[in-house]
């Protein structure tokens, strides 16, 4: 057996074709990654948690290829290096809901992020088209305004400066007439039971 091996490798020399990195490059895997998501959407807007979880889904030619390992590159522009985070290349077959693990993310930030994955013979695909994702609020400090609403408790109403509707003057207590009495006043009603 050991002979064949042998034989396979100098005929692959003599004929100019050499093993896969044995010139030193790193070979390309057959394997795409696409569908990029961020929180299980395509480019969200207003993304309200620190640490948003990523995934892909991989393509291939073949049948049976898989992922060994994943490497994702985060930065604030489209085409730019990963000048917010760079996972390096990280031993893993997952490729959904993996969490950001970079630096803190800030609010109203719009960021652009790629993947590129290893398959089980260690090679390597090209780098996704890039996705975006863009942050919310994500700190309490960050809101800047006031609930809208009824008040806790309406003013309850009040009758200064009330006048006998037949009486505007004078003392009603010894010289009203007998009879009914009404008040004149005008005032809001607030309803707080609302069925």
């Amino acid at each position: 057996m050991t002979l064949r091996v042998l034989a396979v490798l100098l005929a692959l020399i003599v004929s100019g074709i050499a093993p896969a990195g044995a010139n030193g490059s790193v070979a390309v895997s057959a394997v795409q990654v696409g569908g990029l998501t961020t929180e299980h959407q395509d480019n969200p807007l207003g993304i309200d948690v620190a640490a948003p979880r990523l995934g892909w889904v991989l393509s291939a030619d073949e049948h049976g290829v898989g992922q060994s390992a994943y490497e994702i590159a985060v930065s604030t522009s489209a085409g730019g290096s990963a000048d917010v985070w760079d996972s390096g290349k990280v031993s893993s077959s997952q490729s959904f809901d993996i969490a950001y693990a970079g630096p803190q993310l800030h609010s109203r930030t719009r960021y652009f992020w790629r993947a590129r994955v290893w398959d089980a013979a260690g090679a390597v695909s090209q780098w996704s088209d890039p996705a975006s994702f863009e942050t919310a609020f994500l700190a309490p400090s960050d809101f800047h305004g006031a609930w809208i609403g009824a008040h806790d408790t309406p003013a309850a109403p009040s009758l200064n400066g009330a006048n006998w509707i037949w009486y505007p003057e004078g003392d009603p207590a010894n010289s009203a007439p007998a009879g009914t009495r009404y008040f004149r006043r005008a005032f809001d009603l607030f309803r707080t039971d609302c069925r």
